[in-house]
């Protein structure tokens, strides 16, 4: 199929037009440039008056609606050329001519979205990572750095050497470095920091490996903590994770935590003076929950809704982004039938066999004590985490898209679609909903403009759908195919890792022992 498009010497008008486009598109790259590797040049044309040359590139999706993700708008006919892994040209059909013979791939009634990154995840396996493509995830935030001693799972920094090589298939993984803890530490595979000279250590042993940034979790001390932070900002490494239990909120905000996870605190800032809520988890919250659920007693007689906009308003003045998780905490307190049908689903053919083992709730202590009555409460206490999501968004908070997969029925990938629709549920846009889960990661990392969007100099991770994703989250489910670092994977190909996935866990088999760990959760 020939895409040469004959360019004659346009008018004044439309030559004037070009001519900003093409200048335009020129600036773009200059300023934004590109992540990794070299930046495709771009074309500018100096004379409006000559004939456009037409342009080389891998690949070039024609005749497609762009889905920019830099505004809330789609921009119908457009011609989008991919070249060493980056977007380098993108415009109107009609305007943007291509060299005969290049790959090709027809666009007519498909929108061209950005990937979708997922900010909370524990990627353990090869397995794992050629399945969250299929989901459309290009890019994953995974959340604890670890070598199994077992040898169950291969080692972070080897995964991701693995797939940036080309050896396996995965999406881009930003990694924090192995979790840090105070004593006891809760994992075992944590480090467990006991002084402030520790804090200070770690850090700067964190900091001599290839690491994005440092996981912190609950038990850390508040000066142990706060020793971290200091240490971490002089030395330009971010931190973010779990909101230790002894520091609060606005401690962490002032000391530039980079993202909180689970909306961990947010119960114990908001609830009304002189009601004790317990732990997060504990009988005397599923009790509240309960008699909310029933009637018993008003939800503002538990929590403060004027104290939780004043948060909402101090989260949205720092540069500390919130991570909710709202999938992996319904998980957790699912009802026991629930669980037992999930169990039995088609869905679990694509979840590891060491997953299904932990997702037995028998065998995870963190959910085995507690009541199917119990787990009723906790459930209604959600719902309010819900609404405290559409408030922090309307307050104008950051927030993103996280799932904590592979924590029990959270799916790899497919969790990312269910955390959109419970974020849509709590009553954010659909556009700032997407947005979560695609330009504001990359603005969380540091990385505006070089991923996350639909733009010229950006990296080529990218999702052809069926459907306009902004008229419907639920439009990003129906993938025609996924491109990530610009290797374009088509829809049968897309089926075939699910495939070649399940029949990898069903050789694999049953593990002998199932086991709560930092890698796998």
């Amino acid at each position: 199929m020939k895409n040469r498009i004959a360019c004659q010497t346009p008018n004044s008008v439309l030559a004037t037009r070009r001519l900003l486009l093409s200048i335009l598109a020129f600036t773009i790259l200059l300023l934004q440039g590109c992540s990794e590797g070299e930046s495709p040049q771009s074309d500018s044309f100096a004379d409006p008056g000559a004939k456009r040359p037409a342009l080389d590139g891998e690949l070039a999706f024609v005749n497609v609606s762009v889905v920019p993700m830099t505004t809330n708008s789609v921009l119908n006919n457009q011609t989008l050329l991919i070249d060493r892994g980056h977007i380098r040209a993108i415009g109107p059909t009609d305007e943007i001519n291509l060299v005969d013979g290049i790959k090709t791939i027809d666009g007519t009634g498909r929108f061209l979205a950005p990937g979708l990154a997922d900010m909370h995840v524990h990627l353990t396996n090869p397995n794992q990572a050629a399945l969250t493509l299929t989901y459309g995830v290009t890019t994953v935030r995974h959340m604890g750095a670890c070598d199994d001693p077992l040898g169950v799972v291969p080692g972070t920094l080897d995964l991701i050497g693995r797939i940036t090589g080309g050896e396996i298939l995965g999406p881009n993984i930003v990694t924090a470095g192995p979790i840090v803890d105070g004593a006891p530490k809760i994992w075992s595979d944590s480090v467990q920091l006991n002084s402030v000279e520790e804090a200070v250590n770690e850090v700067r042993a964190q900091l001599e490996k290839p690491y994005d940034f440092i996981k912190v979790y609950s038990l850390l001390p508040k000066d142990i903590f706060f020793a971290l932070a200091e240490e971490a900002n002089r030395l330009g490494r971010p931190f973010a994770g779990h909101l230790p239990i002894a520091v609060t909120i606005r401690e962490a905000l002032d000391v530039g935590m980079s993202t909180m996870e689970h909306m961990i605190g947010f119960d114990a800032e908001t609830v009304v003076d002189g009601v004790s809520l317990g732990y997060y988890g504990s009988p005397e919250s599923a009790a509240l929950g309960r008699s909310i659920a029933s009637g018993a007693i008003a939800a503002d007689s538990v929590f403060d809704a004027k104290k939780m906009a004043a948060l909402a308003r101090e989260v949205a003045a720092s540069d500390t982004w919130v991570v909710p998780t709202l999938t992996v905490m319904r998980g957790f307190m699912m009802s026991a039938e629930d669980k037992a049908a999930l169990l039995k689903s088609p869905q679990m053919a694509y979840v590891s066999p060491m997953s299904r083992k932990i997702w037995i709730p028998a065998n995870d202590y963190r959910i085995s004590s507690i009541t199917e009555e119990d787990a009723a409460g906790h459930r209604a206490l959600a719902v309010l985490t819900m609404g405290r999501v559409k408030t922090l968004h309307d307050e104008g908070a950051k927030l993103l898209i996280g799932t904590d997969a592979p924590n029990p029925f959270v799916f790899d990938g497919l969790s990312v679609h269910e955390e959109m629709d419970l974020f849509i549920e709590s009553g954010v846009p659909v556009y700032d909903t997407i947005r979560a889960a695609t330009a504001g990661p990359a603005e969380a990392l540091r990385q505006n403009g070089k991923w996350g969007t639909v733009a010229p100099g950006a990296r080529a991770d990218l999702v052809l759908l069926q459907d306009n994703p902004l008229a419907d989250v639920d439009h990003y489910r129906a993938i025609e195919g996924v491109m990530v670092r610009g290797q374009w994977l088509d829809k049968v190909r897309l089926n075939e890792i699910r495939a070649e996935t399940a029949a990898a866990y069903e050789a694999a088999g049953e593990v002998a022992k199932p086991r709560v760990s930092v890698c796998a959760h």
